[in-house]
């Protein structure tokens, strides 16, 4: 009898961590499609909650991968890989769906400019996005980010803006003072 007890207890703890390693991981009907300038507005209010946004996904060597929208170019937020360092650990046993649509982003991906080199022709993609939105408030980034699951719809864009940083990033960067308009 104990026996059968451990085994069911073992069987359904194995259960549970097959549909939490998977869970999430699919747009579905539960999904939000929004945008990225909504989750900017109203983090708190989608916070922890499976999304759908259509973004432009940048990449850099220093900064990682972030998306933005066009019509709020002053947001962005972080690309964030289930497991990787700076992903709320909750969200560790997520995984991508290496499906088509990601395979085609991963091969697109890797023809973007990244900041090592100002000889590139595309700098950004384009594609419908899903994942778990996360608020800053439990990153260690100043910026909300989203731990994405699966990616479809991918389009290369050209060289917009060869050197485009993040708009945070970019208040930092010194200034060249000496001059002065007349």
């Amino acid at each position: 009898m104990r026996q059968g007890l451990i085994t069911t207890v073992v069987f359904g703890f194995a259960v549970v961590q097959s549909f939490a390693q998977t869970s999430a991981t699919k747009p579905t009907a539960r999904s939000i499609r929004t945008s990225v300038c909504e989750l900017a507005r109203h983090p708190e209010q989608f916070d922890s909650k499976q999304v759908i946004v259509h973004a432009r996904y940048f990449t850099n060597w220093e900064w990682g991968g972030w998306l933005t929208d066009t019509r709020c170019t002053d947001k962005a937020l972080n690309y964030l890989s289930p497991g990787a360092y700076g992903t709320p650990p909750e969200y560790a046993n997520l995984r991508i769906v290496k499906d088509d649509g990601f395979r085609e982003f991963e091969a697109k991906e890797s023809v973007l400019c990244n900041g090592t080199s100002l000889l590139c022709t595309f700098d950004c993609l384009e594609a419908d996005i899903t994942g778990i939105f996360v608020a800053a408030k439990r990153l260690s980034k100043p910026e909300s980010g989203m731990v994405v699951t699966s990616v479809a719809n991918t389009k290369l864009h050209a060289d917009e803006h060869p050197l485009l940083i993040p708009a945070d990033v970019s208040n930092d960067l010194p200034r060249d003072t000496s001059s002065t308009a007349r």
